[in-house]
C-alpha cells in the first residue's frame, strides 16, 4: 500500500499544475484538490510508519535472537576452547558482525518492496504515458544497475579486509589491556604501543576504503540514471507544444494529448525511479556486507 501510494506524490503534481493553468477552476475546485492530495499523502505516511516500524522490530528481534544465541554457546563452552578462540575476532563477531548480518537481511526485505516493487509501479505508470520516451529514458538507468551489479565483488572483498583488520586491532586491544603489566615490566610497553599504531593506521585504511567503496557508488549510480531525464526533456517537450487540447483525464495520453501537469508528472515519476535504481547499489552493498558477516559468525551458530 505505501508503495502503490508514492505514486500519488507525482500524480497530484502535476494535476495542480494543469488546475492552476486552466482559467475555468474555481477557487473551490483547487482547495478541493489540495485536500485530497494533502489526505492522500498523509494516509501513505501512516503506511509508511507502520511498514518502518515492523521492520525495524523484525531486525532487532533477529539480532537479539543471534546474539542470545552466540553468548549462550561461549558460556557453555570449556575453558580449554576459549583459550584457542582468537579474543579480537571473537569481540568483532559479537560486536559487528551480528550487526552486519541482521542489516543484510532487514535492507534485503526492505529493498525487495521499497526498490524492486517500486520500481515495476514506477515503470508501468511511466509506459501509461509513453512507451517510447520510457524506453530512451530507462536505458541509462540500466546501466546504473549494471554499474551497481558489477562493483558489489569489490565491496565485498573490502569488506572482508576491513573485517580481519577490525579483528587484528580488537585483540591487540585487548592484549595490550590484558598484559599491561607484563610488558610493562619488560619494558616492551613502547614497542607494542608502537605496533599497535600500525595495526590501528592499517585498520582506518581499510575501513575507510570499504565505506568509499560503499557509499561512493551510490551517488554515481544516480549519476547515471538522471540522464534519461535528456530524452525526456527533449521528446517531452516536443509532445507538449504539439499539444492541441487542454485535458486533466489520467493517463493524459489516452486522448493523445500531454500537458504541462503531464509533463511535470512524468519527470517527477522518473526521477523517483533513478533514485530507486541508485538503491539498489545499496541493496547489493547491504548484501555483500550481510553475507560476509554471516561467513564469519555461521560456525558459533549451533
Amino acid at each position: 500500500l505505501y508503495n502503490l501510494g508514492m505514486l500519488a506524490n507525482p500524480y497530484f503534481e502535476g494535476l495542480l499544475v494543469d488546475t492552476i493553468s486552466n482559467p475555468e477552476t474555481s477557487l473551490q475546485q483547487f482547495l478541493f484538490l489540495i485536500l485530497i492530495f494533502v489526505l492522500t499523502i498523509l494516509l501513505v505516511q501512516v503506511f509508511r510508519a507502520i511498514k518502518r516500524y515492523l521492520v525495524r522490530r523484525f531486525n532487532n528481534n533477529t539480532v537479539t535472537t543471534i546474539r542470545k544465541t552466540l553468548y549462550n554457546n561461549l558460556m557453555n563452552e570449556s575453558l580449554l576452547q576459549l583459550q584457542n578462540e582468537n579474543m579480537g575476532q571473537l569481540l568483532t563477531r559479537l560486536q559487528s558482525d551480528c550487526f552486519q548480518t541482521c542489516e543484510g537481511l532487514r535492507k534485503l526485505t526492505t529493498e525487495i518492496f521499497d526498490t524492486v516493487f517500486l520500481f515495476l509501479f514506477y515503470i508501468m505508470y511511466l509506459c501509461f504515458y509513453s512507451v517510447k520516451m520510457t524506453l530512451f529514458a530507462l536505458i541509462p538507468v540500466f546501466f546504473a544497475i549494471l554499474f551497481a551489479f558489477l562493483m558489489r565483488k569489490k565491496i565485498y572483498q573490502a569488506n572482508v579486509a576491513a573485517k580481519k583488520a577490525n579483528a587484528r586491532l580488537s585483540n591487540e586491544t585487548y592484549s595490550l589491556f590484558e598484559h599491561a603489566l607484563l610488558f610493562r615490566l619488560y619494558s616492551r610497553d613502547e614497542e607494542n604501543l608502537r605496533r599497535y599504531d600500525d595495526v590501528l593506521k592499517d585498520y582506518e585504511k581499510k575501513n575507510v576504503r570499504s565505506e568509499l567503496l560503499s557509499e561512493m557508488y551510490v551517488p554515481i549510480s544516480n549519476v547515471i540514471s538522471l540522464l534519461g531525464l535528456l530524452p525526456i526533456i527533449y521528446l517531452g517537450s516536443a509532445a507538449v507544444i504539439d499539444s492541441a487540447s487542454f485535458s486533466l483525464s489520467v493517463p493524459y495520453v489516452m486522448n493523445g494529448n500531454w500537458t504541462i501537469g503531464a509533463l511535470t508528472t512524468y519527470v517527477t515519476t522518473f526521477v523517483l525511479l533513478s533514485s530507486k535504481a541508485s538503491h539498489t547499489a545499496n541493496l547489493f552493498s547491504s548484501i555483500e556486507k550481510g553475507l560476509s558477516s554471516w561467513k564469519r559468525i555461521k560456525p558459533y551458530i549451533k
